[in-house]
């Protein structure tokens, strides 16, 4: 008799940024949630919505609006000279720390990227990053999953 292989268990870490007025630092919190399985039938899904016919065709268009809207991004066309953000902080992430002192992330990136441009070494490397990031099919999903938390 064939082994029949166990479902694979899908998991996702939920994080809630906020601001601790004790020590004055910002602060994250985390919970690994366990994701429901794809339903095989209607019937299924229904089942899993507790039989509320109404809760289910809201999930239904929570799931088609995030799919019209991911197409939609997917279809703009950047130009040669235009990069995805995401791709951008994976890079310039690491500068950061140079610009603590500013006021504010805004501002500490900013700084971060005209250092970065003023820089012929790194503004080499950062290109080379980008290809590469761009070879590998990077996108800014990463950067629209932060939305959702």
């Amino acid at each position: 008799m064939a082994s029949v292989p166990a479902p694979v268990v899908e998991t996702k870490i939920v994080r809630r940024p906020y601001f601790d007025m004790a020590t004055a630092e910002r602060k994250t919190k985390e919970v690994t949630v366990t994701l429901p399985e794809k339903p095989a039938s209607l019937e299924l899904a229904l089942a899993a919505v507790g039989g509320d016919q109404a809760r289910l065709l809201t999930v239904i268009h929570d799931g088609l609006k995030k799919d019209a809207v991911k197409t939609a991004k997917a279809n703009i066309v950047l130009g040669e000279n235009e990069i995805p953000s995401g791709i951008v902080a994976k890079f310039i992430v690491g500068f950061l720390p140079m610009f603590s002192g500013e006021k504010t992330k805004a501002d500490a990136r900013k700084k971060a990227i005209a250092f970065v441009r003023g820089n012929e070494g790194i503004m080499a490397a950062f290109k080379a990053f980008v290809a590469n990031e761009i070879a590998k099919g990077a996108t800014d999903e990463d950067e629209d999953d932060k939305d959702d938390e």
